[in-house]
């Protein structure tokens, strides 16, 4: 799974979710991370079947994990029906379940957050921009699944013309974009 955000419980619900093998975070912002306490039923699962779920993110996003969900991380943390999760070092490649997941950086603004390629598929969310290095590690895929946010440029999200462009450059078999605010107005 990539992130959680606060609409997981509604998102897992809906999809008839059961497991989660690890989790893989972008960056720490709000509506990236505050779904994590709605993993706890799936932690409790995934302890009684061999340990608890891996959140992979960076330092930064630790860090700030860390704090918001202190309860959950502290090892002081008493709170009983916590989540059944641990944080690990988001490496430029990790494997989970036979599955390597490959670090793309891109960026959100000024901030260099995380996108992935897992086999021929790609996630790139909240992407502003995508470093030239970044290009190479995105050759080839199948499905590329990329965020924009509207018609109007945006000092840390794609328009929908840039996500268009970067779409047609990485030359993808199937591409989706997920439209993130459509303000019509604002074209």
């Amino acid at each position: 799974m990539i992130d959680t955000g606060p609409d997981f419980r509604e998102q897992a619900l809906r999809n008839g979710l059961s497991r989660v093998d690890a989790v893989f975070y972008t960056h720490s912002h709000a509506d990236h991370i505050f779904g994590l306490d709605d993993l706890r039923p799936l932690s409790f699962t995934a302890m009684r079947e061999g340990g608890p779920i891996p959140l992979y993110a960076t330092a930064e996003t630790m860090a700030v994990m860390e704090h918001i969900f202190e309860y959950t991380f502290s090892p002081k943390a008493t709170y009983a029906t916590r989540a059944r999760v641990r944080l690990a070092p988001l490496a430029e490649r990790t494997a989970v379940h036979g599955v390597e997941f490959l670090r793309v950086p891109v960026m959100h603004g000024s901030m260099e957050i995380a996108g992935f390629r897992f086999g021929n598929a790609a996630y790139l969310t909240d992407v502003s921009a995508i470093p030239e290095s970044s290009f190479a590690l995105l050759e080839g895929l199948d499905v590329l699944v990329i965020s924009a946010l509207r018609h109007k440029p945006h000092p840390s999200h794609a328009t929908v013309e840039q996500a268009v462009g970067w779409a047609r450059r990485i030359g993808a078999g199937q591409t989706s974009s997920r439209i993130l605010r459509t303000n019509w107005a604002t074209r």
